[in-house]
């Protein structure tokens, strides 16, 4: 679906919330409104795991935020580092949605 670089905000596991680009959340996650701006979202991560997670925005003057929320735990669990990359995927036709963090490790010497 789509893919995020950490920034250091979102590699903060104090604050427990990611960022979402605004186009990614647009195009791929579900439709949140002026009735409705927050929804409990469940992904699932690369162990099976569901993350139940709020997704919601707020507003600015260059126009909407977009934030996965409730991550603390997650963060703290895959000791995000800023710069690592985060990519969402959603299976279908459940409608269930992924998340996978990209660590990067060092080349090994041989």
């Amino acid at each position: 679906m789509f893919k995020k670089i950490l920034s250091a905000t979102d590699a903060k596991a104090k604050s427990g919330r990611l960022v979402i680009p605004t186009k990614g959340a647009r195009s791929h996650f579900p439709e949140l409104n002026d009735d409705q701006r927050c929804m409990r979202l469940d992904i699932f991560d690369i162990t099976g795991r569901i993350w139940e997670l709020s997704y919601r925005f707020w507003e600015n003057n260059r126009g909407r935020i977009y934030v996965l929320g409730g991550l603390k735990e997650y963060i703290s669990m895959w000791k995000w580092q800023v710069g690592e990359q985060v990519t969402f995927y959603r299976i279908d036709p459940e409608n269930k949605y992924l998340i996978v963090t990209e660590k990067e490790f060092p080349a090994s010497s041989s």
